[in-house]
């Protein structure tokens, strides 16, 4: 009768595979959100742009706001982009990062980490409107042609609540859209390869302010610039703190593996040396 023993010529488990597979995963993945915004620098840049873009803009910013008070679009395009608005909204935002945790079965670090981005870039416009006071254009004459900026508030004026507060005149910057662009930082962070889909959302969200009536063509391009900058600086925070990777790809290979060691190989053992042994 012959006996098998197992032969320790295969040190090697699925463990250590495992550990090695990682690390190259680790290291082919690259580290930055996006491969054209990969650094705080260049998302500074695209900002400064589009501030330099906003100051020309506020010229024809009148125009824009008797425009759309006129119902110069069409009824079901604006239908459309209304139902866009939530992508810049905060409940709208957590539904959809609430959604993505459940569907990628992230921790909910993730979550939070979202939530940081998008309504962190939110709060740092709604922190410029206590400083100037801009007249929003539903709230302007149609045939109105002057300055909708009123002035910069004081201290007193910005702890005086009940003025402070007041909608219509919280009209600079925007801060759906800076929500928006924002949220769409951090998602283009899990999901890379969907980067152009989401800022395209946020300029859609953008694009529904100016139409509403609620904001004015530059409030629309300083808050996407104060989402760019606020959000991939909030993204950086939170990635050092583990709470945002990127998702694998779908296309990308996966490796798949148990921890159980791998099984040895058996040969059979001769009967002399079961003769020896006994």
């Amino acid at each position: 009768m012959n006996q098998v023993t197992p032969s320790c010529a295969q040190q090697e488990t699925l463990s250590t595979i495992a550990v090695d597979s990682n690390s190259r995963a680790r290291e082919e993945t690259p580290s930055s959100w996006s491969r054209w915004l990969d650094s705080r620098l260049t998302a500074q840049w695209i900002a400064a742009a589009l501030v330099l873009l906003a100051i020309p803009c506020m010229l024809v910013d009148p125009w824009f706001a008797a425009l759309f008070q006129r119902e110069a679009w069409p009824g079901e395009l604006k239908i459309f982009l209304h139902r866009v608005e939530p992508f810049g909204h905060g409940y709208g935002v957590a539904l959809i990062a609430a959604t993505v945790v459940m569907l990628t079965q992230f921790r909910w670090c993730v979550f939070y980490g979202m939530l940081a981005c998008a309504l962190g870039s939110g709060l740092a416009a709604n922190l410029g409107k206590l400083f100037i006071n801009r007249v929003r254009p539903h709230s302007l004459p149609v045939d109105f042609n002057g300055n909708s900026f009123v002035g910069i508030r004081s201290l007193g004026q910005m702890f005086d609540f009940e003025h402070s507060m007041v909608s219509t005149m919280q009209s600079f910057p925007s801060a759906h859209t800076a929500t928006a662009f924002g949220f769409a930082i951090a998602l283009t962070a899990l999901f890379p390869k969907a980067r152009n889909w989401f800022f395209t959302l946020a300029v859609l969200v953008g694009l529904q302010r100016v139409v509403h009536g609620s904001h004015h063509p530059s409030d629309v391009l300083i808050g996407a610039a104060v989402g760019l900058v606020a959000g991939s600086f909030l993204l950086h925070r939170v990635q050092q703190w583990g709470w945002i990777e990127p998702v694998v790809e779908q296309d990308q290979p996966l490796v798949s593996v148990p921890v159980s060691p791998l099984p040895v190989q058996q040969q059979p053992v001769p009967d002399q040396e079961i003769a020896k042994a006994s």
